[in-house]
C-alpha cells in the first residue's frame, strides 16, 4: 500500500536523535514521569548510557528497514550533554591544529568506540540470492523478571486485560545476514528505563549500576542446521565473549542458552560446515549424468 501502481517504496532516514541524560530520571519507576529532574550523573555515565542507547537505536531500527541514522550531535562541550565525541577530542585538534593525533583512542568516546566493535563485528558479504530467514520459535526465561506488575485486580481474570509485562515480553532478537552461511544477531532486554539503578546494597558509584544484571534465556531458533551450526556470544559495549550453548538441536533448529542484559549482544550463528556438505552431495549425482549422457 506504501508504493502503488509498480513506485518504488519509500525509504525511512531518522535524523537528530541521541540519549538526553538531563532528562533522565534513574529513581523509583513507579513513581516515573517525563520530567526534568536533577540526578547526580558522572561524564562517564554519561558516555555510557550514550553507548548503549547508540546501540539499541542501531540494532533495532536498521534491522526493521531504516536506511540512514543521523545522531545529533557531534560536538557538545557540556559533558553530560549530547557530544557523540568527548570535548577533548576537538580541543586536542585545536591544540595541534587539525593535525593527525597520535593517539586517537585515548580520546575516542565509549560511543564511537561501541559503534566500531559493531560495525566489525557484523560485517559480511553476500549475493542477495543467498539471503535466508531465521526464525525465533520459541523463548525460555529460567527466572521470570518484570518490567512491571501489572494490575493485581485483573489478575484473577482470563484473559488478563492487564497482565505483569515480563522480561521475555520485551526481548529483542534482531537478525542480520553476514554471509551466505552466517548470521549476526543483535540480542538484548528492551528495557524501559536505561537509567534504572539496578545497583542492591551499598550504593555503586560507577556506570556499571545502571546495566540490567545478567538474565539467562535459552531461544529456539529455526533457519539453521542445527547438526552443524556453532555459536558465538560477544558484548561490544563491554568487548568481551560471553559463554554461550547449544542445549539440542534439530535437522533445522538449535536451542541456545545465553545471559543477556539490556545492552545488545552479538549471537553469531554460522554453519558453514553444512554448506560445504551439502554441496559435495549435489555435485557427484551431476558429474555421473553429465557422463551418461555423453555416453548415449
Amino acid at each position: 500500500n506504501t508504493h502503488p501502481d509498480n513506485a518504488p517504496p519509500p525509504t525511512m532516514w531518522v535524523s537528530e536523535v541521541n540519549f538526553d541524560v538531563s532528562g533522565a530520571d534513574p529513581g523509583d519507576e513507579r513513581a516515573f514521569a517525563l520530567r526534568k529532574v536533577n540526578t547526580a550523573f558522572s561524564p562517564e555515565d554519561a558516555e555510557h548510557l550514550r553507548a548503549k542507547a547508540i546501540l539499541r537505536y542501531l540494532t533495532a531500527y536498521v534491522n526493521k528497514g531504516v536506511g540512514r541514522f543521523y545522531f545529533y550531535a557531534a560536538k557538545d562541550e557540556n559533558p553530560l550533554g549530547l557530544g557523540l565525541m568527548r570535548p577533548r577530542f576537538f580541543q586536542t585538534l585545536k591544540a595541534t591544529q587539525n593535525a593527525p593525533i597520535a593517539n586517537e583512542d585515548a580520546l575516542t568516546s565509549d560511543t564511537m568506540t561501541a559503534v566500531r566493535r559493531l560495525t566489525q563485528a557484523m560485517r559480511g558479504d553476500f549475493p542477495a540470492r543467498q539471503a535466508r530467514a531465521l526464525s525465533l520459535v520459541k523463548i525460555v526465561e529460567l527466572q521470570t523478571r518484570l518490567q512491571f506488575a501489572g494490575d493485581p485486580a485483573s489478575a484473577d481474570q482470563t484473559p488478563n486485560p492487564r497482565p505483569p509485562l515480563t522480561n521475555r515480553d520485551v526481548l529483542g532478537f534482531f537478525p542480520y545476514q553476514a554471509g551466505a552461511n552466517k548470521f549476526v544477531v543483535p540480542v538484548y532486554v528492551m528495557t524501559r528505563n536505561l537509567a534504572r539503578v539496578y545497583a542492591q546494597g551499598e550504593a555503586e558509584t560507577g556506570p556499571a549500576r545502571f546495566d540490567m544484571p545478567d538474565e539467562t534465556f535459552q531461544l529456539t531458533i529455526g533457519g539453521v542446521s542445527g547438526p552443524k551450526a556453532t555459536v558465538s556470544l560477544y558484548d561490544p559495549l563491554a568487548n568481551r565473549d560471553i559463554p554461550a550453548r547449544v542445549l539440542s538441536r534439530s535437522a533445522n533448529a538449535v536451542t541456545i542458552e545465553l545471559p543477556l542484559t539490556d545492552s545488545p549482544r552479538l549471537l553469531t550463528l554460522d554453519d558453514t560446515q553444512r554448506a560445504a556438505r551439502k554441496h559435495q552431495k549435489t555435485t557427484k549425482p551431476q558429474h555421473i549424468r553429465s557422463k551418461r549422457a555423453r555416453k548415449k
